[in-house]
């Protein structure tokens, strides 16, 4: 089986206007514009990249289906009813498909501070991650989650996941 890569992108902030309209924020539109050009640059030289969105980054259907660059696998829901969508249940859901076709290095596409976090992750699962920059994603001021407002915020909650294996809500 040839060797694929496979890219994973993990949202960023969470506002109403994705919960009830299906639009997304501009972080999450900005991480789909990183995902596509990433699967643009990897379908140059090589086979289709195998492409994994967490939801949010999914409802830039027009980024993706303008491009021909359409995801793989959307994680919509933990499989636990209830249970907070995080970095891990995500990965979880994409090594499956990973592993099935072949991929052994990743992508990582995520916020700066989120993304050492999903490339450890990434690691632990046996994956090669592969170097790459992601650019600035911002903040978003309308989230529902206090966290992902600004970068102090940010801080605060990683000290506490680290600290405390705070996550979510």
């Amino acid at each position: 089986m040839a060797e694929n890569i496979g890219i994973i992108a993990f949202s960023f902030a969470l506002t109403q206007n994705e919960v009830d309209k299906k639009l997304p924020n501009q972080c999450n539109k900005t991480l789909a514009r990183i995902t596509r050009i990433f699967a643009r640059n990897i379908m140059v030289t090589r086979n289709l990249p195998i492409i994994v969105l967490q939801w949010e980054i999914g409802l830039d259907h027009d980024m993706f289906a303008k491009t021909c660059v359409l995801p793989d696998l959307v994680v919509e829901k933990h499989r636990e009813f209830g249970k907070y969508l995080d970095s891990e249940e995500v990965i979880a859901q994409a090594i499956p498909l990973f592993k099935h076709e072949g991929v052994t290095k990743v992508i990582s596409v995520a916020q700066w501070l989120e993304n050492f976090r999903c490339r450890a992750l990434l690691k632990k699962a046996g994956f090669q991650v592969l170097p790459v920059k992601i650019g600035k994603i911002g903040f978003c001021k309308e989230s529902l989650q206090w966290w992902t407002r600004g970068p102090i915020r940010l801080v605060i909650y990683t000290i506490k996941q680290i600290l405390f294996g705070h996550h979510g809500r």
